[in-house]
């Protein structure tokens, strides 16, 4: 049997590999801000799904996934120019 915990996230993850370093920064900001007042209208009884908690987690970690990634790959590309200057 699949898993449903996966189902859609192809389209996000491809959608997040298409952003470029700033506006990664600019979408964590807003899920983070958006995670803290999730949170809050769960605690106020006013959100009942507490699975959007998870989803917004998951969509922040990819968010970070990508931003190491790219920054590991930047310095690979540093390491290399100073290879071929050294």
């Amino acid at each position: 049997m699949a898993s449903k915990r996966g189902a859609g996230s192809g389209n996000q993850n491809q959608e997040i590999k298409e952003l470029g370093r700033s506006e990664l920064k600019n979408r964590l900001a807003d899920l983070k801000r958006e995670l803290t007042d999730l949170q809050l209208s769960v605690r106020m009884g006013k959100e009942k799904n507490t699975r959007l908690l998870g989803r917004k987690k998951r969509e922040i970690a990819r968010i970070l996934t990508r931003l190491a990634h790219l920054a590991i790959l930047e310095g690979h590309q540093e390491e290399e120019k100073g290879e071929q200057n050294g």
